[in-house]
């Protein structure tokens, strides 16, 4: 035995969980993207501001594109979880259904 152990019912349950993860993590990132756009420039136009801005704005502007598209990356990840469940769950009951058209009785078949 492999140790390995699957649920499909609870996988497939949390699989549905996955669209709420998804639409917390686009409130998130839109409440910081407007957060952040409210305090533009707040480090000023002087020489420290500039370098500032310089530093730090690629980098802000990277994780927010990225945070941007976790959304869709969590709603395909639950649906990507879906179909393993599914298809987990069909294997099994394929092998299910083969054991069970064997003959158990030794020296037969």
């Amino acid at each position: 035995m492999t140790g390995f152990h699957s649920d499909p019912r609870k996988l497939t349950e949390h699989a549905g969980e996955f669209p709420e993860h998804a639409e917390r993590a686009r409130r998130i990132s839109d409440e910081l993207r407007t957060a952040l756009d409210a305090t533009a420039g707040c480090w000023g136009a002087d020489e420290a501001g500039s370098r500032f801005a310089e530093l730090h704005l690629p980098g802000t502007e990277r994780a927010l594109s990225e945070l941007e598209h976790l959304p869709d990356g969590l709603e395909e990840m639950g649906k990507n979880l879906a179909e393993m469940a599914e298809t987990y769950r069909l294997a099994d009951e394929s092998a299910a259904e083969r054991l069970d058209g064997t003959d158990t009785e030794p020296g037969r078949g």
